[in-house]
């Protein structure tokens, strides 16, 4: 008898590493997945610019301002490797700021600079550093009044299910997180830089 795999199953396999960062986010009420594509997470209101042949929940441009939804409406909002295909990041916080509550959390996973793969999609407008949001956790004349707290932030070199890949990225994700300056300013280089970086942003209002 074969074996059956539901859409859920298809989803975490799809993102490595889901269930291990949004597990604890799991009994938050109201959750927010944007630019979902095909990759429809039970329990999320699952946002995109079109269908995919997909049940997307909402259709909607994540260029276009505002969002389709009422202020501080949103516990938590997961976006996937987004971001850097979108053109304004600035508008697009402030947008993820309105809509999600006061102590909710904006999870964000993002291409690090250094990464080989960053730039080569044509769609990437941008990648990514470990101190990219800082300028959000201060209030700044440039910027504006603050928006977000960083409660955690992570390299994550591969995404490879190989074993010996697996391995050797868990050390290099120990080293780089233990000494993330250091790894972008010298050693990122040497070994192509991390897959993702990881965001975990606390609404501040």
């Amino acid at each position: 008898m074969g074996t059956h795999t539901t859409r859920k199953d298809r989803a975490i396999k799809y993102i490595p590493g889901w269930m291990n960062w949004n597990k604890k986010y799991a009994t938050r009420k109201n959750k927010l997945h944007l630019g979902c594509g095909r990759i429809i997470l039970p329990g999320f209101l699952n946002v995109d610019f079109e269908t995919y042949g997909a049940k997307v929940d909402v259709v909607h441009d994540l260029t276009k301002f505002p969002y389709p939804f009422k202020s501080s409406t949103f516990d938590y909002v997961f976006m996937h490797h987004v971001l850097e295909h979108l053109d304004d990041v600035i508008k697009t916080l402030n947008e993820l700021h309105r809509i999600t509550k006061k102590g909710g959390i904006v999870e964000i996973h993002v291409p690090h600079f250094a990464c080989n793969t960053a730039l080569t999609h044509i769609t990437h407008k941008r990648a990514f550093s470990y101190y990219s949001f800082d300028l959000f956790e201060n209030a700044t004349e440039e910027y504006g009044q603050k928006r977000f707290r960083i409660v955690r932030r992570r390299f994550v070199y591969t995404d490879s299910r190989n074993w010996p890949m697996r391995i050797i990225g868990g050390i290099i994700d120990l080293l780089s997180n233990v000494a993330p300056r250091l790894y972008e300013r010298v050693w990122c280089y040497w070994v192509g830089g991390s897959h993702e970086i990881t965001f975990e942003l606390e609404v501040v209002k």
